[in-house]
């Protein structure tokens, strides 16, 4: 990716490695500094051209926006370049793709599908593959599988919210309306302050006729 080459470099900072770079960034990334994490990967990037793990945070932080979503496919697919079974790149490059695909894209999306089926090829016990792979099934409406890989994700690791998520919206879709209730309330039992959790919630209420509820979640 051309501007990487001329990575910015942060004027109060100087890291001394690749890695000293990318935990600068991680630790950037976690306070949602995103600008300056972007530029300790870049960072990292120029000094090593094939640090992967910069070029997957890369791809997720651009992916916050619609006028970089473009360069985080590029970021995604110059990981899974690097390292070709390597199942979070993969997965990562299926957000990524799934972010950049307009509605009625859909071949776009099966195109995200495909990478994300591919992740957990290269890692059936990757809670965060199962995840991703639940969210392309969902957004092609294929709401059994959604619920599937949902429910494998969370079987591998109970508090991926990624795939709480889904597996509510899956469930709600389907009107199987106790289970998620059951899924919601055991979510929020958990966290009271999980966002995913009352939005969940509040989708359940709506369905159900109840808006002040629902409202009360939103």
């Amino acid at each position: 990716i051309s501007d990487f080459s001329n990575a910015d470099l942060m004027s109060d900072d100087f890291h001394p490695s690749p890695e000293a770079a990318f935990q600068r960034g991680r630790h950037l990334q976690t306070q949602h500094r995103l600008p300056d994490a972007i530029a300790c990967y870049k960072q990292a990037i120029s000094l090593d051209a094939e640090h992967t793990p910069s070029y997957l945070m890369l791809s997720l932080c651009w992916m916050e926006a619609d006028e970089t979503v473009a360069q985080s496919v590029d970021a995604a697919r110059r990981a899974t370049a690097l390292e070709p079974e390597n199942s979070f790149a993969r997965s990562v490059l299926a957000l990524a793709l799934n972010a950049k695909a307009k509605d009625g894209q859909t071949s776009a999306v099966k195109e995200a599908l495909a990478e994300a089926q591919q992740a957990v090829i290269f890692d059936p016990d990757s809670d965060f593959a199962h995840a991703v792979l639940a969210r392309l099934h969902l957004r092609l409406r294929d709401y059994p599988k959604a619920e599937e890989a949902a429910r494998m994700a969370l079987s591998l690791d109970t508090e991926n919210t990624m795939a709480a998520e889904v597996l509510s919206a899956a469930l709600l879709l389907q009107k199987k309306d106790a289970d998620n209730q059951h899924l919601i309330n055991y979510q929020l039992q958990r966290d009271p302050e999980d966002d995913a959790a009352h939005t969940s919630a509040g989708w359940q209420a709506l369905m159900q006729g109840d808006q002040k509820k629902a409202n009360e979640h939103f």
